[in-house]
């Protein structure tokens, strides 16, 4: 496959032609890096489905691949708060004990908050 700079996952069982995801889904990608190939490739290319899915991504700090792979920038005033930071930074060897225990708590106060505000919010 041809190259510059930008490769796409070729090998794959389910591409672009013959995935589906119904309408209202959301997806979350998850990567401390936020350079996880696998992770930047699904979230490529559920970006460029028609129907395209609520995105999603945690990693370790806001400027990353991961984070412009589901269109969000810091730069650009269009930042949805659809990105979320463990705030932990970028780690020498991943995983490491604080990146792995960031991304822990991270997933655990959002596993807290979502319930709490559905109900208050009377959306369920």
């Amino acid at each position: 496959q041809k190259t510059n700079g930008h490769m796409e996952p070729m090998n794959w069982a389910v591409s672009r032609r013959n995935f589906q995801m119904s309408a209202g889904a959301i997806a979350f990608g998850i990567s401390q890096s936020g350079t996880t190939y696998p992770t930047v490739w699904a979230a490529r290319l559920l970006s460029r489905l028609q129907d395209l899915p609520q995105l999603f991504a945690l990693s370790g700090d806001f400027d990353t691949v991961l984070a412009s792979s589901i269109g969000q920038s810091l730069q650009t005033s269009s930042f949805s708060s659809n990105l979320f930071s463990t705030l932990s930074g970028v780690r020498p060897a991943e995983p490491s004990t604080l990146a792995t225990m960031a991304m822990h708590h991270t997933l655990t106060r959002l596993l807290l908050f979502l319930p709490a505000y559905l109900q208050e919010s009377r959306l369920v």
